[in-house]
């Protein structure tokens, strides 16, 4: 939800549960959510915490614990996990 211009996380009771700081959000999906913070993307978890600081131009929602990060749009890079590691896709 998007709050004098930020997005935060409220729950079905309307309350906030993740304050709204953040340029861009995307839903939660695989218990984590792709946030955007001063124009990088990183992970954070149900509490706001920060699981992969904000580093990356652009990063896909997860996939089986996978994020796929992008230069721009059409330029698919390579892969990173939760714990940050750069998985290469085998071509």
């Amino acid at each position: 939800m998007k709050l004098n211009g930020k997005w935060g996380y409220i729950n079905e009771k309307n309350e906030t549960v993740i304050e709204f700081k953040f340029d861009e959000a995307k839903s939660f999906s695989e218990n984590v959510a792709v946030v955007n913070e001063n124009g990088l993307w990183g992970v954070i978890d149900h509490t706001g915490e920060f699981i992969l600081s904000p580093q990356y131009p652009n990063l896909s929602d997860s996939y089986n614990g996978l994020f796929m990060v992008q230069k721009d749009f059409f330029d698919f890079d390579y892969y990173v996990n939760l714990k940050g590691e750069i998985i290469k896709p085998i071509l």
